[in-house]
């Protein structure tokens, strides 16, 4: 069996990833997001989908590493995987992985051990 893979440090975060990471642990969409920012729902998610060629805000900052949760989360967005992917690939359905995700569920240790966490 492989070693573990580390949670993600915050300096491995990208632009769009810190901004995910920020206002998934403030609790916001990704409205209320943007209007805390003072933007556009359309330009708010181009920038945490790091699709803009605007620079998103440089007052961003996430101060602690991502969790292994988190980590997952990432892992999946970076192979451009919808949770609906994973599901086939978990054997389950999509609703459970956003249970998974949501971090509602005493078993997200399958999510771990599917990307290696």
């Amino acid at each position: 069996m492989a070693p573990r893979r580390k949670p993600l440090a915050v300096d491995d975060l990208t632009p769009g990833e810190t901004l995910y990471i920020w206002r998934t642990r403030k609790g916001l969409d990704q409205e209320q997001a943007a209007e805390t920012l003072g933007t556009s729902y359309r330009v708010y998610g181009k920038w945490e989908r790091d699709e803009s060629a605007a620079q998103s805000p440089k007052s961003v900052r996430v101060k602690a590493r991502p969790s292994k949760l988190e980590t997952c989360i990432l892992l999946r967005r970076r192979a451009g995987m919808k949770q609906r992917e994973l599901a086939s690939k978990m054997l389950c359905s999509t609703g459970w992985i956003k249970v998974l995700e949501s971090g509602r569920s005493d078993y997200e240790e399958s999510l771990y051990d599917f990307w290696n966490v």
